[in-house]
């Protein structure tokens, strides 16, 4: 879990017959029941174990729990400013990396900021939609398929220009 400030949501600020205070309470409940089916007999404070039982269960549905990637792959995330606020352009500078490093030959594997364990999913094939949306907008993705000129997995959620593509875009370009 990430640091907080001194007192952030505690007891003192939020009062304990309001209907936030309870949300909070009933969330605290259920991130419990989760670790402890993670790692039973846990006791003392949630936050010694939250991470550690997000990353066990991580790794025991399949999901990576860091993603690595070859020298010629790129993970959007990995090299991209994210801001922890909300609609201040981090999709959108996700995707204009993204384009950027297939012009450059690499293959791109779209792994969103945002990365919650019950989201996870969704928000990265919701990048990688949004990377073929551009494409097909702004580079004629249609017309790249067509030509062989890029490669799609929708299995891996990666994208990668063939090196016939690459010739051909990058003298267009």
């Amino acid at each position: 879990m990430k640091p907080r400030s001194e007192g952030f949501l505690s007891g003192e600020l939020i009062p304990h017959d309001s209907e936030q205070f309870d949300y909070i309470r009933e969330f605290h409940e259920y991130l419990w029941r989760f670790v402890r089916i993670i790692k039973p007999g846990a006791i003392g404070y949630l936050s010694d174990y939250l991470d550690e039982a997000i990353k066990l269960a991580e790794s025991r549905l399949g999901q990576p729990v860091q993603t690595t990637t070859t020298p010629k792959e790129v993970n959007v995330v990995e090299n991209v400013d994210i801001f922890n606020r909300r609609r201040c352009g981090n999709t959108t500078r996700q995707i204009d990396y993204a384009i950027q490093k297939l012009f450059e030959g690499r293959r791109v594997v779209a792994r969103d900021h945002d990365q919650y364990p019950e989201s996870w999913r969704m928000t990265d094939l919701d990048l990688f939609n949004r990377i073929l949306k551009r494409l097909a907008i702004e580079h004629g993705l249609d017309r790249m398929v067509g030509l062989g000129y890029i490669k799609i997995s929708r299995r891996d959620l990666s994208i990668e220009l063939t090196p016939n593509g690459l010739i051909a875009l990058n003298s267009i370009h």
